[in-house]
């Protein structure tokens, strides 16, 4: 994932991220732990952004025969708990040299939010 504006890049470099083998990442940034999720899925799901239509992403997942599965279209509904998933975990990785900045209203909002088992 990225903080870049969604492209092609963006997304093959994701990609490569998440099927190879984390072991020489997690060395390098002296981790000691393992994250064994590494490999080709059978599938990924997508919303119908742009840059998962690409002609690029669709020969890609072809040629690696990943079956490419795209939400209904006109139907947001569909992938809400992923969009909350991603914004708790930007949300919980903001530095805290921004919430330095940010009034002490907003911090009490995001972490009494239900993404953070507030009510």
């Amino acid at each position: 994932m990225s903080m870049d504006e969604p492209s092609r890049v963006s997304l093959g470099l994701c990609m490569l991220n998440a099927v190879y083998d984390k072991s020489a990442w997690l060395k390098e940034r002296e981790i000691d732990a393992s994250w064994p999720a590494a490999g080709l899925p059978d599938g990924v799901h997508a919303d119908n952004g742009a840059d998962f239509r690409s002609h690029a992403l669709a020969w890609a997942c072809r040629e690696e025969g990943i079956k490419l599965i795209f939400r209904p279209v006109g139907a947001p509904h569909y992938g809400g708990h992923i969009e909350r998933l991603i914004g708790a975990m930007m949300i919980a990785s903001i530095s805290v040299d921004v919430f330095r900045h940010m009034g002490r209203t907003v911090i009490r909002r995001i972490y009494e939010s239900p993404a953070f088992g507030g009510s």
